[in-house]
């Protein structure tokens, strides 16, 4: 399933990412995108997710920590709670 359209509930976004540097924020916005495309499956894979989040590997190092710590390591995928629900809303 390709989603083209997502809903953001803007005060929880900016509410939990307040802490975020720019770099992280649009990291962090990236992969909820690569996310939604996905099926909310991002590879547990640091070359894998700086490409997805468009950043370098050596970026991607400094800030993988608070960008991730959205996200829930389930097997060998990280996922989004919010997105699994939003997806499952959709009939995905």
């Amino acid at each position: 399933m390709h989603v083209h359209t997502i809903q953001l509930n803007i005060e929880k976004l900016l509410g939990g990412t307040v802490h975020m540097d720019a770099s992280e924020f649009g990291a962090y916005m990236s992969l909820i995108i690569a996310a939604y495309q996905s099926g909310n499956q991002l590879p547990n894979d640091d070359k894998r997710l700086a490409r997805m989040a468009r950043v370098t590997g050596h970026k991607w190092a400094k800030i993988k920590d608070v960008v991730l710590e959205k996200f829930e390591l389930k097997g060998e995928f990280y996922e989004q709670n919010f997105i699994k629900k939003d997806l499952e809303r959709m009939g995905s």
